[in-house]
């Protein structure tokens, strides 16, 4: 009976030790996209360290969430020192540092990313499986759903859209194989990156601008008021009724950086306000 006992005591205190160790762990996250998975499904007791850029608003969407988590210099010595019992990063990790980081045995785990907004659903599946929160990803895309739904549903019922151009400082802009360029469509608009067969971050001519003449564009709201190369051609006096004649949005970095569970909300919105302002479209000849 006495051993009974010792063993029933024994299996219990085993029992909660191993649960305690399974619900409290010590994670640093090591990527400027895998912090925002990081913030958005892991417990806040867990998070020990995020990068330097996640409590910047022009980086981040969580940043706010992440004033208060101490930073890491993204170094091995600086994850190292916060005493990771897991190390979450992304693609963009230095190998040098994984490479360091499975030398050392310790656990090391990366959150893929996507250049296409419909893969949502996949990464937040997988991030879920890599953070051991599958139901609290579960939750996220049955709440997301509705979002996701609008965001599919047809603004015009023709092949008429407005044409749309990102138009970043220099000049940048954004075609294919990138996530902001996909979500143009998205926005009930055609691509003029697109059309002119720009692939990820490119230059976008001046020329093609005014000969091309879209009916939106959109802009960094970090740059919006900044002296940026972009903004000076655009304030230029010659293209003052030009300027008039484009609707002119400014988006957040943040949102078109990495795929986030904060991008389609975002995407909603400005998709929304697109719609109302462009509710009597028609074409340009």
């Amino acid at each position: 009976m006495l051993k009974i006992k010792v063993f029933l005591i024994v299996f219990v205190q085993f029992f909660f030790v191993k649960n305690a160790y399974a619900e409290s762990v010590r994670i640093v996250s090591a990527g400027l996209c895998s912090d925002n998975w990081v913030m958005a499904l892991s417990n806040k007791k867990d998070i020990v360290a995020v990068t330097r850029g996640a409590d910047n608003k022009n980086l981040s969407p969580y940043a706010d969430d992440a004033k208060h988590i101490p930073k890491h210099d993204g170094t091995l010595e600086g994850i190292l020192s916060h005493k990771p019992d897991r190390v979450v990063g992304d693609i963009y990790m230095n190998p040098a540092v994984i490479n360091g980081l499975k030398r050392l045995h310790i656990p090391y785990f990366e959150i893929p990313i996507s250049e296409k907004l419909a893969d949502w659903q996949k990464i937040t599946l997988q991030a879920g499986e890599i953070l051991h929160q599958k139901q609290k990803a579960q939750n996220l895309i049955k709440n997301m759903m509705p979002v996701w739904n609008e965001i599919n549903r047809e603004v015009y019922n023709t092949h008429q859209k407005p044409v749309a151009v990102i138009f970043r400082p220099a000049g940048y802009s954004v075609g294919t194989q990138s996530l902001a360029g996909d979500i143009l469509p998205y926005l009930g608009t055609h691509s003029l990156s697109q059309k002119l067969g720009l692939k990820q971050t490119n230059i976008m001519s001046l020329e093609n601008l005014i000969f091309y003449h879209p009916d939106i564009m959109i802009k960094d709201l970090t740059t919006d008021n900044h002296l940026t190369l972009s903004n000076m051609l655009l304030s230029h006096r010659a293209l003052k009724d030009y300027q008039k004649q484009i609707k002119t949005y400014s988006f957040g970095l943040e949102n078109w950086f990495c795929l986030s569970p904060k991008t389609l909300p975002a995407v909603l919105e400005l998709k929304q306000d697109i719609a109302t302002d462009f509710k009597d479209f028609h074409a340009k000849d």
